[in-house]
């Protein structure tokens, strides 16, 4: 409704504020005395206030179990949990931001006109990459796709889709082309099948029209042991990526076979 649910005194001058990724809380960073203000998002109260050193911005990992904290001298890394300083990044930046997955850190400096764009691996906080002489001040990070859902055929021409978990055989695995997806984008160097994650058995995919539609589909093969399919399941999933790095995801049913 876009209206004023509630009003919440924390301290004074507030110049960023970020929710944790679970929502249960909002960190207000004010700069009179380089505090947050903690507010548990289910009350609107503040419930805790830290004084963890001067800042403009602040933002958190994917799991919320870090944040980051942007000064005019460092960024501290701040254990959520006890609300603790726990690393530093000697950094003067106007801007920074997380890799979706949290495992690079981007920060742009404070040279407006020639100022560079440093990425830090987060896991050692030290620098990876530096892009030069960008300028302007301002990050933002595209969040990667959901997955696209495929539509696949285990054992293609067959019925009833049965698996010996047991055996030492392979599994034919087909990703279907649809109206909408094309299977041969598939890399099938990145297709996991199963609970047990199993690789293409030949390291390479077949390029064929497996349900005779006209359209080229992806014909994999799997080591059924390796797959991890286990007496009683009744689905078997397959996930991987494109040549462009995007996720898909799709599943079919078995019927588990030769099990007592």
């Amino acid at each position: 409704t876009n209206t004023v649910e509630a009003v919440i005194d924390v301290s004074p001058i507030p110049v960023d504020v970020a929710i944790t990724p679970d929502g249960s809380r909002a960190y207000v960073l004010s700069t009179l005395f380089d505090e947050f203000s903690l507010i548990d998002t289910s009350t609107h109260e503040v419930d805790e206030t830290a004084a963890l050193g001067d800042g403009r911005r602040v933002i958190f990992s994917p799991n919320g179990e870090l944040a980051y904290l942007l000064g005019s001298e460092m960024i501290s890394v701040i254990r959520t949990e006890t609300n603790t300083i726990e690393a530093a990044i000697p950094e003067n930046g106007c801007d920074m931001a997380l890799t979706p997955d949290g495992r690079f850190l981007y920060v742009q400096d404070y040279t407006f006109e020639t100022g560079d764009l440093v990425v830090y691996d987060t896991a050692t906080l030290t620098p990876v990459e530096t892009v030069s002489d960008i300028g302007g001040c301002g990050i933002a990070i595209a969040a990667k796709p959901p997955s696209i859902d495929v539509d696949i055929d285990i054992k293609p021409g067959g019925s009833g889709n049965s698996v010996n978990p047991k055996s030492q055989q392979r599994i034919p695995v087909a990703i279907l082309t649809t109206q909408s997806f094309d299977a041969v984008h598939v890399d099938p160097a990145s297709v996991v099948f199963g609970p047990g994650a199993a690789r293409e058995a030949h390291g390479r995919g077949h390029v064929e029209d497996v349900d005779r539609d006209g359209d080229p589909d992806l014909l994999l093969h799997f080591d059924v042991r390796d797959a991890g399919i286990r007496c009683g399941d009744t689905r078997a999933a397959l996930h991987g990526e494109t040549f462009d790095g995007l996720d898909v995801s799709g599943s079919d049913s078995i019927r588990t076979v030769s099990c007592k």
